[in-house]
């Protein structure tokens, strides 16, 4: 008995799991993905052991029931050379092997694992620890977008290399930090974490993970359950679910000054394409940019001196909302990834004489969206 795919559905699917089997493993199984077939649905899912993905197909016609594990990369790349213009059958042709054909000419039989080898997905988890939230794909998206980027790449960082969330103002927060700069976006929508709970750590790399995998979605709705253990997101046709870290998070609200001074808002591509030009001359050790404004004055100056190579000046509009001066050195890298992760026409700025405080960046809704750098000593 065979079973019948489009191919472009059929590709879709095996490339949403692809990425996973391609990270590093010591056990040679996980290179492989699942497929399970159950009458007229075939469910393809991978993992390694950190993420696991699942993703539905719905094939054109229906077999009694098989399952077997096959080379993620052998079967994906067999089934993107095949036409898009036929189907594609997959049939068991014994236990160690399946069958990938395309009418009249094309066949391929490949070696198969059995699934009782293969990691089991996990199931659903339900109780009072467990939270449910319904929320539109773009939401986590962007929420992700804001402050995956400043979670630290440090292995050794224990707990930074995660994004954390949690609830703040009774609302759904992500956070991230690498001791350098902060990231903070809110989404709307209550989040109450259960009690004796602060909040979840997300690993970088699952966060990263996420990012590419939200966008392929072809639904606007997208179902988030989260417990100690596990962040699973889900739509009718696709779950993915991965691991959370343990251990607590810094309190970031510690790092976000309660006290923002008015500061300035200025045009954001303005501010950026400045800070790249006068960066230009700063060296990979000393990425160090100097913020100026002179008390009253509505233009910000940006500056930078290298002794190998020469010093750059620029000198920028703004839009002063109170009557102050500053200087300050920010990362050049650090300033521009923050800028970059605000997303609006104008972005303020909080600046504080006081060089043990951070420079504080917020999108034109300074409430959802919020990014710090903190200052570099000066030399």
């Amino acid at each position: 008995m065979t079973l019948t795919f489009r191919q472009p559905e059929l590709l879709k699917a095996l490339e949403l799991a692809l990425p996973i089997t391609r990270t590093k493993s010591v056990m040679p199984i996980l290179k492989n993905v699942a497929l399970a077939i159950n009458g007229h649905q075939c469910e393809i899912y991978t993992t390694n052991l950190e993420t696991y993905v699942k993703v539905k197909v719905r094939p054109e016609s229906s077999v009694p029931d098989f399952s077997a594990a096959v080379n993620a990369d052998r079967l994906h790349e067999i089934v993107k050379n095949l036409r898009s213009d036929s189907p594609v059958e997959i049939s068991s042709a014994d236990k160690a092997r399946i069958v990938v054909s395309q009418n009249p000419n094309t066949s391929f039989r490949l070696n198969a694992v059995s699934l009782e080898d293969f990691p089991l997905f996990p199931e659903k988890v339900h109780g009072p620890e467990t939270v449910e939230l319904e929320m539109v794909v773009t939401d986590l998206t962007e929420a992700l977008e804001a402050v995956t980027f400043s979670a630290s790449d440090s292995e050794s960082r224990y707990r930074l290399n995660s994004v954390y969330l949690t609830s703040r103002n009774d609302r759904f927060t992500l956070v991230s930090t690498d001791s350098h700069r902060l990231s903070c976006h809110d989404i709307d929508g209550k989040f109450a974490p259960p009690d004796g709970i602060s909040g979840y750590l997300l690993p970088k790399s699952s966060a990263a993970y996420l990012l590419k995998w939200l966008p392929k979605f072809r639904t606007e709705k997208i179902l988030l359950t989260i417990n100690q253990k596990s962040l699973t997101v889900e739509t009718e046709d696709h779950v993915v679910s991965v691991r959370l870290m343990d251990g607590a998070y810094p309190d970031y609200q510690k790092v976000i000054p309660s006290d923002m001074p008015a500061g300035f808002s200025v045009d954001r591509s303005m501010l950026i394409a400045a800070i790249k030009r006068v960066g230009l001359v700063t060296s990979e050790r000393s990425r160090g940019i100097r913020m100026t404004r002179e008390h009253s004055q509505s233009k910000l100056e940006l500056s930078a001196i290298n002794a190998d190579i020469g010093e750059a000046h620029e000198t920028i509009s703004i839009e002063p909302l109170a009557e102050f001066g500053f200087s300050k050195i920010i990362n050049r890298d650090y300033a521009l990834e923050s800028l970059n992760s605000l997303k609006t026409s104008r972005v303020f700025l909080s600046v504080y004489d006081d060089m043990r405080k951070p420079v504080v960046m917020t999108a034109e809704n300074p409430g959802a969206r919020l990014t710090l750098v903190m200052p570099m000593r000066e030399n």
